[in-house]
């Protein structure tokens, strides 16, 4: 499952994910700018 949320502002900015969008389980989150790669992290979602 590949889920995009694409900023439309320059600058500081957040983005918040609903933890009942996902299923449960391990997922790599990436930070791309400008379409690089700047950062990837994981997150883990557990049953509701």
């Amino acid at each position: 499952m590949l889920l995009s949320k694409p900023l439309t502002q320059t600058g500081n900015g957040s983005i918040t994910i609903s933890g009942s969008e996902l299923e449960a389980g391990m997922y790599i989150y990436t930070l791309a700018v400008n379409g690089i790669e700047a950062d990837s992290k994981r997150m883990i979602i557990t049953d509701k």
